[in-house]
């Protein structure tokens, strides 16, 4: 398991690929590519401790290649190590695409959040991972897009390279542009939902139809399964697994889940020994930030590459009870529930730790 300095995790940095088309084992959309130099990537440190947002610390996250290996092995492979971490390859996430005829001039534009490619013996494989913070009701046709996009332009470069080298013999390869041997590389999606209620949004594109009543023709519907991994909600051991390359993925889904369960009260004992950046995102994720800046400050300064995130909530609970002795019970009681919402703790651990009334807890939130 690979341990990261803080500044390397805090000052986060942002994969900006650019593919360039070289000799090699494989083409991928018309480059051919070898296995061990694909993309260059450039990486610039363009993020800091006092971002609020988890959308690129996340991002980060998934390009490590041991993180997205464990991911789609666990989830797509039945826990196999289907896909190795030295096999996968940076993709550039732009896959933006325009289309031009003669009556209609149209430019999408679309950029996945990490995309790779993964070879498995003569076997190879896209791979995307959407990150998504709130619950998007038109997700599944929003993946269709990413990989349709992906497909197509796999297809146009390699007809452009076909038009170039002029090989194409028939009337049926002219009009196509492409050949019977020609194919295209398989494209895999997961959807990872980080927010703290259920998802209640479509999970396939049927559920996005409106079909009738007796629509006798929908069992011809060709649909779009969208695969979505809802952190909240997920059955974490099947990231339990001998075989993993890291245990920061299963530790990552532990904690949010398990601040979003008890608001950090109650964590696993696995999360006595976590990852910093794990941690970090773990309480970006949920917006609990403040609860572990204290202690990630203390081991970035001491220059440590994990953290106790059990003790976290209990110091604050210490902080709070002390501050209930010293100033009395009404007055202390009121200061703890105030302490208490700063740390960002839900709120029905804080009514049962306290014992104040709802309307009380209203009143103090109107203070902040």
């Amino acid at each position: 398991m690979h341990h990261f300095s803080f500044d390397a995790i805090i000052q986060i940095r942002i994969l900006q690929s650019s593919a360039i088309s070289i000799r090699g084992a494989f083409v991928y959309g018309g480059f051919r590519i070898s296995s061990k130099e694909a993309f260059v990537i450039k990486s610039t440190p363009l993020y800091t401790f006092c971002d609020t947002s988890p959308d690129i610390p996340l991002k980060n996250f998934w390009c490590q290649n041991e993180h997205f290996a464990d991911l789609f092995n666990s989830c797509l492979f039945d826990g196999n190590n289907i896909l190795h971490p030295d096999s996968l390859n940076d993709l550039p996430p732009d896959v933006s695409f325009s289309i031009f005829s003669r009556e209609f001039q149209k430019t999408i534009k679309r950029a996945r959040d990490v995309l790779k490619l993964g070879k498995n013996g003569e076997c190879y494989r896209i791979l995307g991972i959407e990150n998504q913070q709130a619950i998007h009701y038109a997700m599944p046709l929003r993946c269709l897009v990413y990989d349709a996009l992906t497909y197509l332009s796999q297809f146009e470069r390699a007809a452009g390279n076909h038009r170039k080298s002029r090989d194409l013999t028939g009337l049926d390869e002219f009009l196509s542009s492409y050949t019977r041997h020609d194919k295209l590389f398989p494209c895999y999606t997961i959807v990872i939902y980080w927010g703290e209620k259920p998802w209640d949004g479509p999970k396939n594109l049927s559920d996005m139809m409106d079909f009738g009543r007796s629509d006798y023709a929908r069992m011809y519907f060709n649909d779009y399964q969208m695969y979505l991994l809802c952190v909240n909600e997920a059955n974490l051991h099947i990231f339990e697994h001998p075989g993993a390359y890291s245990d920061d993925v299963l530790k990552l889904f532990t904690a949010v889940k398990g601040l979003y369960k008890s608001g950090g009260l109650h964590l696993p004992e696995i999360l006595s020994d976590v990852n910093i950046e794990v941690a970090y995102l773990a309480s970006l994720v949920t917006n609990t930030t403040k609860n572990y800046a204290q202690l990630i400050n203390y081991a970035r300064t001491n220059q440590r590459g994990s953290v106790n995130m059990c003790e976290a909530v209990d110091r604050v609970l210490r902080e709070c009870t002390e501050t209930g002795r010293m100033e009395g019970r009404t007055e202390g009681l009121n200061s703890v529930a105030l302490k208490m919402l700063l740390a960002g703790m839900p709120e029905e651990k804080i009514l049962e730790f306290t014992e104040l009334s709802k309307e009380t807890l209203i009143g103090l939130k109107q203070q902040l």
